[in-house]
């Protein structure tokens, strides 16, 4: 059976632990923490318990389908509860705007500020934002890595018509007169850490994801969620190790065979890095095995808050 390292239990950990375990991979995390949950930790003081890292789901076919892969029924281990609104947003000049997926509900709102906003400007918005996402989801590029100058190319032509050149506020900016309706529909960045202003456009996807599928709170909090999933990995047999740190990914001959903790050296056929890709390329691989141009974006990376 080949051997598998997962470095981080976050969501995406535990996730593709999952997928590897029910595919044939003898599979083990390694957690530096004392708990799984990577950015969704759980922090519990003084009898409260709070969510540090994400705050609600917007894609549960994707935890769906994670749940399908190893046979099992994602509802049989989680309650979803849908919100409504998905928020209310605030803005300085004391006004608010309870946003969701309601198209008659958001344009009566949206009259309040700018007609015009709301008779076309939300359409033709969420007609771009259905584009963005039938391309990045449904068509697979974003999860194409675009490592090549060719690949880039190909795509250059698809991201002009698309105008994913543009920032999320600046695509806003475009639909929108009134400045609340520019911000509600650019704020979403924020959620990863990014800045709606430098963000590019292609997270306009998310309003038209969010329209279609809801907004969704599970109950017992966002943590539940990790724990269905570390209840599924173990039912199949995988194994966590945690206070784990990865100190080190071992290479030899360019090719990846295990990874070396503060504690013990573990041998695997695949290694997936689900921690902070600047601290992977950076920390965990020697400079040898890098390609030059990983040093110089690394070097010249801005980071913002991670979620």
């Amino acid at each position: 059976m080949p051997k598998a390292i997962v470095i981080g239990s976050g969501f995406g950990g535990l996730g593709v632990a999952i997928r590897l375990q029910a595919r044939g991979f003898k599979t083990v995390i390694v957690e530096k923490n004392a708990k799984v949950g990577g950015h969704a930790y759980q922090f519990i003081k003084d009898g409260y318990v709070f969510d540090m890292g994400p705050s609600l789901i917007t894609a549960p076919d994707i935890i769906r389908s994670v749940f399908a892969t190893a046979g099992e029924r994602m509802e049989d281990y989680l309650d979803l509860i849908p919100l409504d609104p998905f928020y209310r947003v605030y803005f300085h000049d004391g006004t608010y705007l309870d946003y969701n997926g309601d198209e008659s509900n958001m344009k009566t709102q949206m009259a309040r500020y700018n007609q015009k906003d709301a008779d076309e400007g939300y359409d033709r918005f969420m007609k771009k934002s259905k584009a963005l996402y039938e391309a990045v989801i449904l068509e697979g590029l974003g999860s194409s890595p675009f490592m090549t100058a060719k690949s880039m190319l190909d795509f250059t032509p698809r991201a002009i018509k698309l105008g994913a050149y543009r920032t999320s506020y600046g695509m806003a900016k475009t639909y929108f007169k009134d400045f609340r309706h520019r911000f509600m529909f650019s704020f979403h960045p924020l959620f990863i850490g990014g800045n709606p202003f430098r963000a590019p456009a292609v997270y306009q996807m998310i309003p038209y994801l969010e329209k279609e599928g809801g907004v969704w709170f599970t109950k017992g909090g966002m943590y539940s969620v990790i724990q269905a999933l570390e209840k599924v990995f173990r039912k199949l047999g995988g194994e966590i190790k945690t206070n784990a740190e990865v100190r080190k990914i071992l290479v030899e001959n360019s090719h990846v065979t295990g990874v070396q903790t503060a504690h013990e050296t573990l041998e695997a056929d695949l290694v997936v890095s689900n921690a902070d890709i600047l601290h992977t390329y950076r920390d965990l691989i020697d400079p040898q095995w890098r390609k030059k141009w990983h040093n110089t974006k690394i070097d010249k990376t801005d980071v913002a808050m991670a979620c």
